[in-house]
C-alpha cells in the first residue's frame, strides 16, 4: 500500500468508526459508496436507521483512526434526510359530515 498524504485514509480503516458531533454519539460508520463526485459514508445511527454522509471538509471537521472517531459538522436534516415520513392522520368521515 502506498503512503497516504495526511489528509487521505484507505475506506476499511474509516469503517467502525463512531461519529460524534460535539459531545453528542450520532452513530458509527458501516460502509462507503464511492460516488461519482466524492465517497459517501454509511452511517448507522445510534437512534435506528442509517444515512449518507459525504466525506468532504465542509461536513468531516477530524478524523482520528487511533481514536476511533471522527468528528463532523452536520446541516439540519441532513441524519434525517431518508427516514420514511410518518403517517398523517387522518380525519374521521363523521366530522366532515
Amino acid at each position: 500500500l502506498r503512503e497516504l498524504d495526511v489528509d487521505e485514509f484507505f475506506i476499511h480503516d474509516l469503517i467502525g468508526l463512531e461519529v460524534r458531533e460535539g459531545d453528542r454519539s450520532i452513530g458509527r460508520i458501516t460502509g462507503a459508496l464511492e460516488g461519482p463526485a466524492q465517497l459517501l459514508l454509511r452511517v448507522a445511527r445510534s437512534a435506528g436507521g442509517q444515512f449518507e454522509l459525504p466525506f468532504a471538509g465542509s461536513f468531516v471537521k477530524r478524523v482520528d483512526i487511533e481514536a476511533g472517531l471522527l468528528e463532523v459538522e452536520l446541516p439540519a436534516g441532513l441524519e434525517t434526510l431518508n427516514d420514511p415520513e410518518p403517517p398523517r392522520s387522518r380525519e374521521r368521515k363523521s366530522e366532515k359530515e
